[in-house]
């Protein structure tokens, strides 16, 4: 049985961008926290809305746009700091003071 306060953590690689490690002698449960953890530090952009011109497939532009604002986009620029919601009318950008 995994001792779970005392887990065992391995660096596989380190390089700019990624981080490969191996987790171990731990429960699914902290693994599966710390993967969360990690998920919600990456930067990430969403589309909001979506108007549909011409659709030309077999499925439904509410689906379609369900589909879209699902898809994480990375997001890198380190000058912009916050973004609001455009549905509310509260989108805004700004510079970081360096």
């Amino acid at each position: 049985m995994p001792n779970n306060r005392f887990p065992k953590l391995q660096i596989l690689s380190n390089e700019t961008h990624t981080l490969q490690f191996l987790l171990y002698d731990t429960d699914v449960s902290v693994a599966n926290t710390l993967r969360r953890m990690l998920i919600a530090d990456v930067p990430t952009l969403s589309i909001d809305l979506v108007s549909v011109h011409e659709n030309t497939t077999c499925l439904l532009d509410e689906y379609l746009s369900h589909r879209l604002g699902l898809m994480p986009i990375r997001y890198y620029d380190t000058t912009v700091e916050k973004f609001g919601d455009a549905s509310k009318g509260k989108t805004h950008k700004r510079k970081r003071s360096e």
